[in-house]
């Protein structure tokens, strides 16, 4: 199958779906369609000839886009945040062949509108998210700690992360442990929690290399009261063998099992509680990371969701 994959070159999740797709012996066609303006976008889709156009997010596809494209190809978008990028997007994502969200709680309300929707979670890519040694001592000195989280802050969207954040810097500075913080940051945080940010990201071999320095890395969705409404991070904190403490996000426990493959807090004390209680632990941190790791290698890399949407087009046809 030749795939046209539209989508933003982020150098990370548009390489994930390719790859997957490619270990599946399909051939894919890359189009960054930020980089370019709609009417170039639409002129160039049909000299790919593709069987399949698989666009990720797509704030720039209006219903008229996708009907152009409907014609060239079988189109899917597949949406991998908890919110949409556009006022129009349902009437967007009803135009095309099938949507794939990554929130399963988004998917029956947009069937009973009459889009034809499918759950696709988030995943991890083996070829990126892996194990990293610490083999110098200055990585060593910059990476080792008590206690990671890795993703953004400041935006709206973050309020409830930012301040779950700033609670545990608060009660980690005051017992003098490390806590180091690696992300985006789109506005102002506290003192305490600024402290602990280390003023850049943390992506490929940093983000592995920062998942092994921590004695635990935290995971705090945004939005953790949505059926499935889980951010990537965990699939790749545990791909790169880290030690993960969770937030309860609602319906998880069905792919990651409580003290199995991870551990999950409830609020900011019952965090703290289990901070406390893992670090004293560390053959319960390593056997717990070592399940979650292979757990996610299993099931969960961009392999095996390119495999479920290859069977929704197949069992389609």
């Amino acid at each position: 199958m030749r795939i046209l994959l539209m989508s933003p070159n982020d150098g990370e999740t548009n390489l994930y779906i390719q790859r997957g797709f490619e270990a599946l012996g399909c051939e894919v066609i890359q189009f960054d369609y930020r980089r370019h303006d709609l009417a170039y976008a639409l002129h160039n889709a049909p000299q790919v000839n593709p069987d399949f156009i698989l666009i990720t997010k797509g704030e720039i596809f209006g219903p008229e886009a996708i009907e152009f494209l409907n014609g060239v190809a079988i189109t899917a978008i597949w949406q991998f945040d908890t919110w949409f990028p556009r006022a129009d997007y349902e009437q967007v994502i009803g135009k095309a062949n099938y949507y794939f969200s990554m929130v399963r709680e988004f998917v029956e309300p947009l069937r009973e509108l009459g889009v034809n929707a499918y759950w696709v979670p988030e995943a991890a890519c083996p070829v990126v998210h892996k194990p990293e040694e610490l083999l110098l001592a200055s990585e060593r000195n910059y990476y080792v700690s008590d206690i990671t989280f890795i993703g953004s802050l400041g935006l709206p969207i973050h309020a409830g992360r930012t301040a779950f954040l700033q609670d545990i810097a608060q009660r980690a500075l005051d017992l003098k442990l490390d806590f180091k913080v690696f992300g985006r940051q789109y506005g102002p945080i506290l003192s305490e929690l600024s402290r602990c940010y280390m003023k850049t990201e943390a992506r490929g071999v940093a983000h592995n290399k920062a998942v092994m320095g921590a004695r635990i890395n935290l995971e705090v969705s945004a939005m953790p009261y949505l059926d499935m409404g889980q951010s990537a991070r965990v699939y790749r904190l545990l791909a790169a063998g880290g030690f993960v403490l969770s937030q309860r996000v609602k319906g998880e426990d069905e792919f990651f099992k409580d003290g199995e493959h991870l551990i999950y807090f409830d609020d900011a004390a019952d965090c703290w509680r289990k901070i406390l209680i893992y670090l004293k632990d560390k053959v319960e941190r390593e056997r717990i990371a070592a399940s979650g790791c292979h757990e996610v290698l299993s099931k969960h890399l961009f392999l095996h969701r390119a495999k479920q949407i290859l069977n929704i087009l197949k069992e389609a046809a």
